[in-house]
């Protein structure tokens, strides 16, 4: 008689897997429910402390108000996805920030179909700067531009208020990478001479004024345990 380790000596497990070919697959037999999932939007809050997500659901519906409803849930830590159920009010929120939770960076990025909402990397969120100082000639676009991909990234130019060029200040759009510092000003040379330039953020929320970074407070910044460092004056604020 055939013993059990000999009738499954030979048995192979877990080489023989095949592809599950998801074009086969009949859509009509999938409910209405999970067919229709809205339009989701991937958010990350940087900040170092403790996030209350009851009171960040209550303001969140509260400041956005989708006249459709919204389903909010936490995907990872400080992670979280929002459901909207018409794409007007998911393109109203993702065009009109910055957003901020108790003055922390919502960063917001649209769900493809293809993508993993807690694999998504969120990086990037667009400010309006305003640039200070810059001189009666060289307010324009070609400028604007080259100030923008300075800073990191340029994508919008404001023809209201740079159109009157005795205007205190000149007004762009720039696409913000939070892992990189931000950059407080620059010397613009045109002709031989050198103009500083100063750069001031709208709607900025919760930085260091000690390395630049969104997402900690100065009191919180590791580089106040770098032994070497000597910090004569904050570059981002008060000292």
């Amino acid at each position: 008689m055939e013993s059990f380790v000999d009738k499954y000596k030979n048995m192979v497990i877990g080489t023989e897997e095949k592809d599950l070919d998801l074009d086969d697959f009949d859509v009509e037999d999938v409910p209405v429910e999970e067919s229709s999932p809205g339009f989701p939007v991937v958010g990350v809050l940087l900040t170092d402390r403790k996030v209350r997500f009851p009171t960040l659901k209550e303001l969140m519906s509260s400041l956005w108000r989708p006249g459709k409803g919204m389903m909010i849930k936490e995907v990872g830590e400080k992670r979280y996805l929002f459901t909207f159920y018409h794409r007007v009010y998911m393109n109203r929120v993702l065009e009109g920030g910055p957003w901020q939770f108790e003055r922390n960076l919502l960063l917001l990025k649209e769900v493809k179909p293809d993508d993993i909402p807690h694999k998504i990397v969120l990086n990037e969120a667009d400010f309006w700067v305003q640039i200070h100082n810059v001189p009666y000639s060289l307010v324009n676009l070609g400028t604007a531009r080259r100030v923008g991909n300075f800073i990191v990234k340029f994508i919008k130019y404001d023809d209201n208020q740079n159109s009157e060029k005795w205007e205190s200040y000149m007004r762009i759009g720039v696409c913000m990478n939070v892992d990189k510092s931000l950059k407080n000003g620059t010397n613009l040379k045109k002709e031989g001479k050198s103009f500083w330039v100063d750069f001031k953020y709208e709607k900025l929320p919760n930085f260091c004024f000690i390395c630049g970074l969104i997402g900690h407070s100065d009191k919180f910044c590791l580089l106040n345990y770098e032994e070497d460092l000597v910090l004569e004056k904050k570059l981002w604020g008060p000292s």
